[in-house]
C-alpha cells in the first residue's frame, strides 16, 4: 500500500523485482524502476538515477500517478466485491 500512495502522489518507485508485490504495480520505465531481486548496486543506481535525472524523475513521477489511479477504489472495489460475493 505505501509504494501506491506514493506512486498516487507522483514519487517516482525505485524498488527491487521481488517474487510478490513491485512488478505487479510498476510498469518499469513508465511509472518507476525494477532492479533484480537483491542487487544492492543496481538498486543504487536507480535511486541515483531517479535523484540526478529531473526529466526522468518527471516521466516517471507522471506515469505513477497514471498507473496508482488503475487501483483506485472505483477500479478495485467491484473486482473485490465480486471476489466476496463469489
Amino acid at each position: 500500500m505505501a509504494m501506491l500512495e506514493a506512486m498516487s502522489k507522483g514519487v517516482p518507485v525505485v524498488s527491487f523485482d521481488c517474487p510478490t508485490g513491485p512488478a505487479d504495480v510498476i510498469e518499469p520505465g513508465r511509472s518507476g524502476l525494477l532492479v533484480s531481486d537483491g542487487d544492492i548496486d543496481g538498486l543504487a543506481g536507480a535511486m541515483l538515477a531517479v535523484i540526478e535525472d529531473e526529466s526522468l524523475r518527471r516521466k516517471l513521477g507522471a506515469g505513477a500517478v497514471a498507473r496508482a489511479a488503475d487501483f483506485s477504489m472505483e477500479i478495485i472495489g467491484p473486482r473485490w466485491d465480486r471476489l466476496i460475493a463469489g
